[in-house]
């Protein structure tokens, strides 16, 4: 996920996030916050969040830290990227190119380890 500030300070730092989803039939909220990333200020903007063996978020609320404003998105599909700007009712969907290793991968590396 990417978050755009528009009266917020454009890489959303401050803003309050909470993921509702359901997972094995039990209802579960995540939160965060948006910050830099930590010392150095070296931390990607691009936000991931982990919502188990669920296969849809069912609400993501998001609290804006300039405006206090409230943004609410219902049945955000698992396993894509989106982005969204502030104050604005939709958000967009990011084509992401998935890393494909090769099927020999794991057994080179264990090699490499048994000679290594």
């Amino acid at each position: 996920m990417h978050l755009e500030g528009a009266q917020t300070n454009k890489s959303a730092i401050g803003a309050r996030l909470k993921f509702s989803f359901k997972e094995n039939g039990i209802t579960r909220n995540v939160y965060k916050q948006v910050n830099s990333g930590g010392s150095f200020g070296d931390g990607p903007f691009r936000r991931e969040t982990g919502i188990g063996t669920a296969s849809m978020i069912d609400q993501l609320e998001i609290i804006w830290p300039l405006t206090g404003k409230i943004q609410r998105f219902n049945n955000i599909k698992s396993d894509q990227f989106i982005h969204i700007k502030e104050n604005e009712q939709n958000y967009s969907i990011i084509p992401i190119d998935k890393t494909v290793f090769p099927i020999n991968y794991a057994k080179r590396n264990t090699m490499c380890k048994q000679n290594g």
